[in-house]
């Protein structure tokens, strides 16, 4: 299945409402679509649901249960849409929030981001501050340092001391080495407290802790020629447009026939927006399986560093649009489901992703505990994997 799709031709070819429409399609996983659908079979009198044998599509429903938070990127996607914004701003920080890690750090290089994202980087900080007042404070920070700053400037803007020490004199304070002999040591031990009572972080128990059920929309499997092969599972099926509505038009009073053919047109629309939707994951899932077959044959030390820029590239369309295709959708393989996203981590060292360069560090952290930083970054050089010791720092502390 080939699909030819030019972003910057078709929102000139397309009416606004429709590319809209497309879009929001687009975003929603396979369970939110059928609801949709149920809704829009209400809604417009000329769409029927589809006939129960012309449905080709697999209905066999796996799920996946997870102890899981409500998603920290839902709600701060729903504070950012409650922002009145100009729209670019709006998507590149959105952009941004699906960046973040599970704490709320971003701890991606912005500037990478920019070259990746083709955005200036000075748009981009901007974007950045735009996602560094959502809450909880502190969200979007880069460092522990930016993390506490802003979390001061909300609760103690007052209190210069604390502001000074925690952007200027962090690890001295963590190392037991920081005296300021020019204020007084009662108001420093004053600036401490304040310090120690921040959140370090703020967004880790953010959400409602419950068990929530998974319906992946990809499958994944192998073959008996030995290839891997992908598809689309629950998918519900498509409406379609009723044969009724020519006799619709034809009894009809002028009145009726203008209220029908705005429902034609609506009920056109959203059977387009779904076959796209269709379209474009089928594609996405034909992708996997080609520049990611070796985490799916091998593991996931073998996953490869994937960038949703690639995909948007063989696809055609604005990195925007493939983030909406993939957020919240699963994929399920030999039995295990995990998140699409996962595999899309680009982080520019070399072709492995961040999560199969973090999986290397604990592996050499295992056999060797006492490994610095400096001899652990020799070490993957050895394998081929080119970071610099900060990277490495920054690697070794995650998850």
């Amino acid at each position: 299945m080939e699909l030819n799709i030019r972003a910057e031709a078709r929102a000139e070819a397309m009416p606004l409402p429709l590319v809209v429409q497309s879009l929001n399609v687009l975003a929603m996983d396979a369970c939110a679509l059928e609801e949709h659908i149920q809704t829009m079979l209400l809604e417009n009198p000329l769409l029927e649901a589809a006939p129960s044998h012309s449905s080709g599509e697999s209905r066999e429903y796996i799920f996946a249960s997870a102890r899981q938070s409500v998603s920290l990127y839902d709600e701060l996607h729903r504070q950012l849409g409650c922002l009145r914004i100009p729209a670019r701003l709006a998507r590149a920080a959105a952009l941004l929030i699906d960046c973040l890690d599970e704490d709320g750090y971003l701890r991606e290089d912005l500037t990478q981001l920019a070259a990746e994202w083709r955005l200036a980087p000075d748009f981009l900080e901007e974007a950045l501050r735009v996602v560094q007042s959502l809450e909880p404070t502190g969200v979007g920070c880069r460092t522990l340092s930016e993390c506490l700053r802003l979390q001061l400037l909300e609760l103690a803007p007052e209190n210069v001391l604390a502001l000074d020490i925690v952007t200027h004199h962090l690890e001295e304070l963590a190392a037991g080495t920081f005296s300021l002999s020019a204020y007084d040591p009662e108001e420093v031990e004053e600036a401490i407290a304040v310090i120690r009572a921040l959140s370090p972080r703020p967004c880790a128990n953010c959400g409602d802790a419950r068990t929530e059920y998974i319906v992946p929309d990809i499958r994944v499997w192998l073959g008996e020629d030995g290839l891997l092969c992908a598809e689309l599972i629950n998918q519900p099926a498509a409406p379609v447009l009723s044969p009724l509505y020519h006799d619709y038009m034809k009894a009809g009073t002028g009145e009726d026939r203008q209220y029908i053919r705005g429902q034609i047109t609506m009920a056109r629309n959203f059977l387009h927006a779904v076959q796209m939707r269709s379209q474009t994951m089928g594609l996405i899932a034909q992708f996997l399986i080609t520049r990611q077959k070796n985490f799916f044959l091998t593991g996931p030390a073998a996953q490869k560093s994937v960038s949703l820029s690639a995909l948007a590239e063989t696809l055609e369309v604005h990195v925007s649009t493939v983030s909406r295709a993939v957020a919240g959708k699963y994929v399920e393989f030999r039995g295990a489901v995990f998140p699409l996203r996962d595999l899309f981590q680009g982080n520019g060292a070399g072709e492995l992703s961040r999560t199969a360069i973090i999986r290397r560090i604990r592996e050499l952290l295992r056999a060797e505990p006492g490994l610095s930083d400096s001899r652990i970054a020799v070490r993957l050089a050895e394998q081929g994997i080119q970071i610099s010791r900060r990277t490495v720092n920054k690697y070794r502390h995650m998850g």
